[in-house]
């Protein structure tokens, strides 16, 4: 079956949400490689920290590397040191935090950005590490 379909591609207008604070608590997800009943039960422990100065709280271990939020995958940009115009994403690994949707497609299709122009980057999968934040770009948190 032949099907024709149009698209309008609209520019979509550059928005900068506003930054939020997240607050940093010992944790790790107990079942890290899929969704689990177990996990609703062992994060209510710190759902109560969320409100309207924290809007996330992010699990991190002794070492302070950090795993993820109560709700959403954590990740933090760094430019490279050695390649110019080229930028690290880097997140937790799969065996240490549930998998970001979004990461996993930047991924899948990060060789398409190259043909649009747009700086080069990789999907690093280690745990950030707080100690190492004045390297950061930025830190975010996504689906």
């Amino acid at each position: 079956m032949n099907q024709s379909i149009h698209v309008n591609v609209i520019p979509k207008p550059l928005i900068k949400p506003d930054p939020i604070q997240a607050l940093v608590v010992k944790g790790q997800r107990p079942t890290p490689k899929y969704k689990h009943v177990e996990w609703v039960s062992y994060r209510k422990q710190f759902e109560h920290l969320i409100d309207n100065q924290f809007k996330e709280v992010i699990l991190a271990d002794d070492a302070r590397r950090l795993y993820e939020g109560l709700t959403s995958a954590f990740c933090v940009v760094k430019a490279s040191k050695t390649i110019p115009n080229h930028f690290i994403l880097e997140t937790p690994p799969g065996e240490l935090a549930l998998e970001s949707s979004v990461l996993s497609t930047l991924n899948d299709h990060r060789d398409q950005f190259k043909t649009w122009g747009t700086p080069s980057f990789e999907v690093v999968y280690s745990c950030p590490d707080m100690d190492e934040c004045s390297e950061w770009g930025c830190a975010f948190v996504c689906s």
